[in-house]
């Protein structure tokens, strides 16, 4: 494209921003693009802008001044709060000083910002879906908010965004010249690439845009493709003070309205990755979702609620601080998929125990195709053999591609869509729209098939038609309007069809995509003989007839059943509740199911019926029933006595194996010195954020030992010795309720962040195991006062980790809890069991310790026993009390024992 410079000339001036503009026509000789028509193309061009103010600002400084007022307003906004009051407020400071201005710009001038939608870039349907939107609802100008940012000669890595955006959009989007783009927008991004795919006739929704046809249906919106629209561009040297800047635009610029999209689940996951990597650089290295809700919440996203089970999917399988994984199944959706779909929090949550495939196939399939149940089925134990089979053939795609050299948005697509069909052949998935694999083996036949493809990716032969069954020569139909043809010629991108005796050319998307299928020719009329098969020729018919009326009379002569028999299932029984004499109980045959066959076939499981009177000569042929008799010879099976067998422990390590073990293995462990032996102790521990924690199991032998001063013993003929039950559910009772709380403040807030109220459920208000990555690694729990053997403990705070099963059990290591421990797991010295004022109630409801979100959960009425006959339980006898259970302090009743326990504890 060359632009002559004599033919230049000042159209008109004006004063904008304080400064002087010009504009200038110019005419652009030859084609400007191979899509662009080759006639003269007069287009108006902002060229510079008259005043000293604006000459040689790029090499200019920014004042001190400004940069403190920035500055300042980006520091209020740092913390998640007044975001859009904050940029707005700092447009205007840069506007103000020259540093920001007005300009209209041609479309193919303006890039995207790689900062644009976190990091997402353009979506391709979202673009075309935002054409869609404009031309139903009409374009306006005023509408239009855009800002961009200035590109430097030497700033490449915007260009290689774009373009690698482009090639991975599999011809969606329209094609950019690195070398042309000036500006990198970070809103009104979408609407900029529909104006392109307008002037470069990209296809929408299988036929090329048309710009005459869109100056006839909407003139404004052919003015802006042929004109540009007026942006807000800001100087490169802002973006290269404040970094952090366009990211808080776009941010900011994320509204609802018809000329932009607002931020979706894909959006939100890719920020929370973000949010956490920023986090890590700056030294972080255990996170929460409390760490980063602020900064992600800041822009009040409509799935804001999702946000901790996002960040939870996140921290297990994003692929690490370069997030591989996420990147190259983000890329592979924008390109291939509905990045505005929203799949929900309970499928995140699954996700983040394997998610090789699954994620790639909820967002690229039809809509209503995967649900959260095929997730689960995915994730289930029954499919972990076939799981691992997926896993290996993605490895060994992967290294086909490496091995010959598939260019990157190829193999992008390639690999995304094995992914996604090995994923459906495993939970054999069908839909009529994507092709059906019964096994992983047959998705990766199709997987390695050559292919000879384009400069831009495409097929350049008719391979991929042929696979699909069609030839030339082959007759065709198409449903939406009922047309016929056949197939003359086949190409890569256009099928050559003969419809009646015209030739017409169609494209060879529409034959992939399902719109045409092979004609079926109808075949000719066939004539039958329907006489035999009339009513009064069938037998059938005759049969049915008969049988009703064999129904029928048995209804017309049947007599009231006697109400006095009782009839049982389980056993069966049939019992008279009075005596009737000789011949007097009379039951009349009834049923509905009746028969009728040949004499030389007899009805399966049918019994044979006489006249009572022939009872005395028909022995026992008309016998309905009778039990079978017992065979007291019949062997009978001797019980075997139980025979102790040898365990792991009684046998013996060879000394050959065990010499076999010659690496030296250097391992950092946690000594503790305890008042009961001089042998040191070793527990294990775990070193989370500088605490470290011991597993405090209740049937290990070194914590037994370590507490009590004796050993474990469990041994029916021996002096049991073990710790005490009772206060060990008590602190798991009390971790369990503290991680309960801590979890329904964290969605509580949540949900006030956004605006919305918190509905719980009762399984929403219980703490899970994985829920530590969203709250906290750890609780603080307070242990109660505690009287036992005539030792008293003050009460005492201690840190434990996160979880809810009692055997997983992690205590803070230090010597205020190893002495509290001490005396609290000791049995009391009379034999019987240790006090506990607070006993923990296990056939309490878990709702109970849920605190008072309880109150909202709507419980579901009992069932009641269906057993007819429960035999009644004698009332069970309370045990006589051999000793005074030790009572711990503050728990007794009444207002002496309360005195009396202030005391005790002033005492201790």
């Amino acid at each position: 494209m060359s632009f002559e410079s004599s033919c230049l000339r000042l159209r008109s001036a004006q004063t904008v921003d304080g400064g002087h503009w010009f504009t200038c026509a110019g005419v652009f000789r030859g084609r400007a693009s191979s899509r662009l028509p080759s006639c003269r193309v007069h287009s108006q061009l902002t060229v510079a802008r008259l005043g000293s103010d604006r000459v040689n600002k790029n090499n200019m400084a920014i004042p001190q001044e400004v940069a403190d007022k920035v500055q300042q307003k980006l520091a209020e906004a740092r913390d998640g709060t007044k975001l859009v009051s904050t940029v707005d407020a700092v447009l205007k400071i840069l506007q103000a000083h020259s540093l920001a201005w007005r300009q209209t710009i041609l479309p193919p001038h303006v890039g995207v910002h790689q900062m644009n939608r976190d990091g997402l870039g353009l979506n391709s349907s979202e673009v075309h879906a935002l054409i869609d939107d404009v031309l139903s609802v009409g374009f306006a100008r005023d509408e239009v908010r855009g800002v961009c940012f200035e590109v430097q000669h030497s700033n490449e890595a915007t260009r290689k965004f774009n373009e690698k955006m482009v090639a991975e959009s599999g011809g969606n989007l329209a094609p950019l010249d690195a070398a042309s783009i000036r500006y990198a927008s970070v809103a009104g991004s979408h609407l900029n690439a529909g104006l392109n795919c307008w002037l470069q006739s990209i296809k929408h929704q299988g036929q090329p845009l048309s710009l005459a046809r869109l100056q006839e249906i909407d003139a404004e919106y052919y003015k802006a493709c042929m004109e540009g629209t007026s942006w807000l561009v800001v100087s490169s040297q802002v973006e290269s003070k404040w970094p952090e800047l366009p990211g808080m635009i776009q941010a900011a610029n994320n509204t609802a309205s018809h000329l932009s999209r607002t931020e979706s689940e894909l959006q939100l996951l890719r920020k929370i990755w973000h949010c956490t990597v920023a986090k890590q650089e700056g030294g972080k290295v255990s996170l929460c979702w409390g760490d980063i809700a602020s900064m992600v919440l800041r822009t009040k996203p409509t799935l804001g609620q999702s946000g901790p089970f996002l960040f939870n999917f996140i921290v297990k399988s994003s692929g690490g601080v370069k997030g591989a994984f996420l990147e190259d199944t983000l890329n592979y959706i924008k390109a291939h998929g509905y990045a505005q779909r929203t799949v929900g929090a309970e499928v995140y949550e699954l996700l983040a125990q394997d998610i090789k495939g699954v994620l790639k196939a909820l967002y690229t399939v039809p809509d209503k195709t995967l649900f959260c149940t095929d997730v689960r089925k995915a994730m289930s134990a029954n499919m972990k053999a076939k799981m691992v089979m997926v896993e290996g053939a993605l490895a060994t795609a992967e290294k086909v591609c490496a091995y010959y050299k598939v260019e990157g948005h190829i193999k992008l697509a390639a690999l995304g869509a094995f992914s996604r069909n090995c994923i459906l052949a495993v939970i054999e998935k069908k839909h009529k729209d994507l092709p059906f694999f019964d096994s992983v083996e047959a998705a990766g036949v199709d997987f390695i098939q050559l292919r000879a493809l384009d400069s831009m990716g495409r097929i350049s032969n008719a391979a991929m038609l042929k696979d699909k069954g069609f030839t030339e020569g082959m007759i065709v139909h198409r449903k939406s309007d009922d047309t016929i043809a056949t197939i003359e010629k086949m190409a890569a991108g256009s099928i050559t069809l003969k419809v009646g005796a015209e030739l017409k050319t169609c494209s060879s998307e529409s034959f992939l995509k399902g719109d045409w299928k092979p004609s079926r020719e109808k075949a000719e009329a066939e004539k039958i003989d329907w006489l035999p098969h009339s009513p009064q020729h069938s037998r059938e018919h005759l049969v049915a007839a008969m049988r009703s009326k064999v129904v029928y009379t048995m209804y017309v002569k049947a007599t009231p059943c006697p109400t006095e028999l009782e009839i049982f299932t389980k056993p069966k029984q049939v019992k008279a509740l009075k005596s009737f004499s000789k011949g007097a109980l009379r039951l009349e045959l009834q049923t509905y199911k009746v028969d009728i066959k040949t004499e030389d076939k007899g009805a399966g499981g049918s019994v044979c019926l006489g006249h009572f009177a022939d009872k005395d000569k028909a022995g026992e042929a008309l016998i309905l029933y009778k039990d079978a008799p017992q065979n007291p010879d019949a062997p009978v099976e001797q019980l075997q006595d139980v025979k102790r067998r040898k365990t792991g422990k009684d046998i013996k390590t060879p000394r050959a194996a065990m010499a076999k073990k010659t690496e030296w293995v250097i391992k950092r462990v946690t000594a503790v010195q305890t008042p009961h032996s001089r042998k040191n102790w070793f527990p294990e521990t775990k070193d989370v954020d500088g605490f470290i924690f011991f597993h405090f199991g209740k049937f290990e032998r070194g914590v037994v030992f370590a507490l009590t001063g004796k050993g474990l013993e469990l041994r029916a003929n021996k002096s049991p010795h073990l710790l005490d039950g009772k206060e060990y559910d008590r602190i798991v009772h009390l971790r369990n309720a503290e991680c309960n709380r801590r979890y329904q403040e964290t969605m509580k807030r949540a949900a006030e962040a956004l605006g919305e109220e918190w509905k719980p459920t009762k399984n929403s208000m219980m703490a899970k195991d994985d829920h530590r990555l969203i709250v906290a690694q750890y609780v603080t729990i307070s242990l109660p006062v505690l009287q036992k053997d005539a030792t008293c403990i003050s009460p005492l705070e201690a840190k434990c980790l996160w979880g809810t099963k009692a055997a997983d059990l992690w205590l803070e290591l230090n010597t205020d809890v190893l002495h509290y421990l001490s005396v609290a797991m000791k049995m009391p010295a009379d034999g019987g069991e240790a006090a506990d004022a607070q006993p923990h109630d296990d056939s309490a409801p878990a709702s109970e310790a849920a605190g008072e979100a309880s109150e909202h959960v709507v419980k579901s009425p009992k069932k009641k026993s269906r057993r007819r006959f429960q035999p009644k339980r004698s009332p069970k006898k309370k045990a006589k009390k051999t000793h005074e259970p030790p009572q711990t302090v503050g728990e007794e009743e009444g207002d002496d024992a309360n005195k009396e326990s202030e005391s005790e504890e002033e005492d201790c």
